[in-house]
């Protein structure tokens, strides 16, 4: 026997939002493009811990981002093998910096915070 049901909550004051494209899932962790406000063009992964599924394509994000910063909301994929890639030649040179590269397609979007009252 099945049953569906909608649970029906209220916002979290203050919360931090994203959309949730902007969070890649690997199967053990999930992390997020910020971009470098240093290094105008370059992005270093985050893990971040989600909370709550909102409306709108929302998720709240628990730790890793904080608010202002801004995440890459399309294109992550691309940066994600992209710096994977980087990351592994520069072990193979014995590099000592991981290096972030901007891949082409991506969009930024401003982490969110919630007001009071807002879904």
């Amino acid at each position: 026997m099945y049953a569906t049901a909608n649970i029906v909550t209220l916002a979290v004051p203050d919360a931090l939002v994203v959309p949730r494209e902007a969070v890649i899932d690997t199967g053990t962790r999930q992390l997020a493009f910020v971009a470098d406000p240093a290094a105008p063009g370059h992005f270093d992964p985050r893990d971040v811990k989600l909370g709550i599924t909102g409306d709108g394509g929302v998720v709240q994000i628990l730790s890793g981002l904080a608010p202002g910063d801004q995440v890459v909301t399309s294109g992550q994929f691309l940066m994600d093998v992209e710096s994977r890639t980087t990351e592994a030649i520069q072990k193979l040179r014995n590099a000592n910096a991981p290096a972030t590269m901007p891949a082409p397609g991506t969009e930024l979007m401003r982490t969110i915070p919630t007001a009071p009252g807002e879904k």
